[in-house]
């Protein structure tokens, strides 16, 4: 009740086959969102990227990748799914050889501060 969602800005993807997004965030904002349209067969999913990736030092040796120790993890979404995210997490499409176009609905959110009502 403090915060109102605020929509600061929505674009439409369409992807054909070899295109890609590059590894990027959208560090200025709070929110991010991919609404998938059209997903034709074997279409690229989304990948996330922990932010422990980014750290240079070496940590414990990891025998088995899991879901609590993975540095990236990779989705692939149905059409009609709709996917969110906090804006500063690392993510990309990578190219892909599929047949069709993949459609999106992309968008970010902002949240701004109520103004305090005093009695």
């Amino acid at each position: 009740e403090n915060y109102t969602p605020h929509m600061e800005s929505f674009w439409l993807n369409e992807m054909k086959k070899g295109n890609a997004s590059p590894r990027h965030t959208h560090y200025t904002k709070h929110f991010s969102g991919c609404f998938y349209v059209d997903m034709p067969n074997k279409a690229p999913g989304i990948k996330f990227y922990s932010p422990v990736s980014r750290i240079d030092k070496p940590t414990i040796d990891v025998r088995q990748h899991g879901t609590f120790n993975s540095t990236m993890w990779e989705f692939l979404p149905e059409e009609g799914q709709l996917y969110m995210w906090e804006s500063w997490i690392e993510h990309e499409v990578v190219p892909t050889d599929f047949e069709g176009v993949r459609r999106t609905a992309a968008f970010d959110i902002m949240l701004k501060r109520n103004r305090a009502t005093f009695f």
